[in-house]
């Protein structure tokens, strides 16, 4: 993912909802610590702790100066099944986890927090249990419409407020977490998915190279999530769809095919049919190659959760000057390498002189 500052997006997890509610229900009657930023705040800003420094039902504060280890779940938690079962969906650090309560007519005044985003390896989650159309969140300045189940980012370092118009509560399961792999492909996931242009472009690129692309549902047999290879073309299902950039690498393999083989490409990419005309190791190239055609970064290909944990090293080789599988490329009349381009006078790689393999 490129490195630039997320404001906030939503977050596609899975959240039972109706468990969590009745998690609320359940300790609904506990007694709630006002917040402590009372500078912040106009009315009842209150909350339970359920994972705290120490395990203390009665910090509400997530101490910034604690360390992960000292985290631990409160007594509250083991009331809590539904709120339990998803912490443990995530797999990924936990520091504080919380429900916060705006009451009617309660202001969060607009404030900013310490260190608390995406590009400083933690962030804020909210799920809203309970909450009405008459609440106004705003975040760096845009106004958020969080529905109850599902699951939000905030750049918590950015300008922030809250207000609730309604005439009921609002209550927020919060979540600090501390970024790893996993987290950094869930926000690849949510950033690209909130952008359809990305998936237009490479659409519109795959299909004026000559690929046929359609949308609709795929199967299991799927190639990769949400994506099928279907005589010689691609099915895109966007409902199951993860990462927009794995339709170009499944272009890829079509692309650099021998055209015997390409024509008879359909459902699953044969492991040895590939590996004899060193499939993968043209696509990584032509993809990167493509993807900067287009203008796009190539992250969004080589995303954190693809191509066996080494997309890292294969952006930093490609970046780099260290061009993997181009000499395959090459002699398949695809591109030109440095020496070659200089002989002809025309472009070297990254520059493609043609996108479909022809012999």
């Amino acid at each position: 993912m490129a490195q630039t500052t997320i404001p906030s997006c939503r977050i596609d997890l899975p959240v039972e909802i109706q468990a969590l509610q009745a998690d609320y229900a359940r300790i609904r009657a506990e007694r709630w610590q006002a917040h402590f930023n009372t500078n912040d705040y106009v009315g009842d800003w209150s909350g339970l702790a359920l994972r705290a420094p120490h395990g203390k039902t009665d910090t509400l504060y997530p101490d910034p100066t604690a360390t992960n280890d000292s985290y631990r779940d409160t007594a509250l938690l083991e009331h809590c099944p539904g709120i339990r079962a998803m912490l443990s969906s995530l797999r990924c650090d936990i520091r504080s986890v919380r429900l916060l309560r705006l009451a009617p007519g309660a202001v969060i005044k607009e404030h900013r927090d310490h260190a608390l985003s995406f590009e400083e390896n933690e962030v804020r989650l909210h799920i809203p249990i309970v909450t009405n159309s008459e609440v106004q969140f705003v975040s760096n300045g845009a106004s958020l419409a969080m529905n109850e189940g599902e699951c939000w980012y905030i750049n918590a370092s950015l300008r922030h407020s809250a207000e609730n118009r309604g005439t009921t509560e609002r209550v927020h399961l919060v979540i600090d977490c501390v970024v790893n792999d996993w987290l950094r492909a869930l926000f690849h996931r949510a950033m690209t998915l909130a952008q359809p242009q990305i998936v237009e472009q490479i659409v519109s690129f795959v299909r004026s190279i000559g690929i046929p692309v359609e949308f609709g549902a795929v199967g299991e047999d799927a190639v990769l999530p949400g994506i099928r290879i279907q005589q010689a073309g691609l099915i895109v299902d966007l409902s199951t769809l993860l990462y927009p950039g794995d339709i170009l690498h499944e272009a890829g393999h079509i692309a650099v095919a021998p055209p015997n083989i390409r024509r008879a490409m359909d459902g699953t990419i044969d492991p040895a049919t590939d590996l004899e005309h060193a499939g993968e190791l043209m696509t990584l190239p032509w993809t990167y190659a493509a993807a900067l055609h287009i203008g796009l970064d190539p992250a969004i290909v080589f995303h954190p959760d693809g191509y066996h944990g080494s997309s890292e090293s294969l952006l930093d080789n490609f970046r780099n000057g260290r061009y993997i599988g181009v000499p395959m490329l090459e002699w398949a009349g695809m591109t030109l390498s440095r020496q070659q381009a200089a002989t002809e006078g025309g472009l070297p790689f990254p520059h493609m002189t043609r996108w479909i393999r022809e012999s």
